[in-house]
């Protein structure tokens, strides 16, 4: 093992053990070297994290860890109440734009002028503000992004502007969501 890719590991284990992803879409120049890292040392790399109590995964352009322990039935509340959030969050993004996906650019303040264009929007948001009914909507849109860059699936291309790109690992929330339609359609 070279000096130099010791360094990244310890760089790759970093940011996953955080629970964030390394995606191959990133704006981040040293995120996009640290995925070429692990996809060039995948196998290395899990070999290496499993000892640690770490199982490297790889989605469709991005990696993180899983651990084998049983966690705590508080770990699952928090992860399904974090899930149903950006569920939410998920429908509202597909009705401001249809095609929102990985690739997608988001400009809050574009986001909060539709809301004057769609109804249908904006009534989404007037009922996700229902506890902070003081915010302001432009503020609300840009709570929802923030949301998505919180939890891994989102980056700021233009902190200046509010401009984020949604990233590889949201296809991991894709996923999950696209999951809970077939087991709800198999019942």
């Amino acid at each position: 093992m070279s000096k130099n890719l010791g360094r990244k590991i310890g760089e790759v284990f970093d940011i996953l053990s955080l629970g964030k992803f390394i995606c191959e879409s990133s704006v981040d120049r040293k995120i996009k070297s640290l995925y070429l890292v692990c996809e060039k040392n995948e196998v290395y790399l899990a070999d290496y994290f499993i000892n640690l109590g770490y199982r490297l995964e790889r989605g469709a352009g991005y990696f993180f860890f899983s651990k084998d322990e049983q966690p705590s039935s508080d770990y699952f509340d928090k992860k399904i109440k974090n899930f149903l959030k950006m569920i939410t969050f998920v429908e509202f993004m597909l009705v401001y734009d249809n095609s929102f996906g990985v690739g997608t650019k988001v400009s809050v303040k574009e986001m909060a002028l539709s809301l004057e264009k769609n109804l249908s929007l904006k009534e989404r948001l007037t009922k996700m503000k229902r506890q902070q009914a003081k915010m302001s909507d432009i503020d609300a849109c840009d709570s929802i992004i923030k949301e998505f860059v919180k939890m891994g699936y989102a980056e700021v291309m233009d902190e200046y502007r509010h401009i984020y790109k949604i990233v590889d690992s949201y296809l991991y929330l894709e996923n999950f969501i696209d999951r809970i339609k077939e087991i709800n359609d198999e019942k």
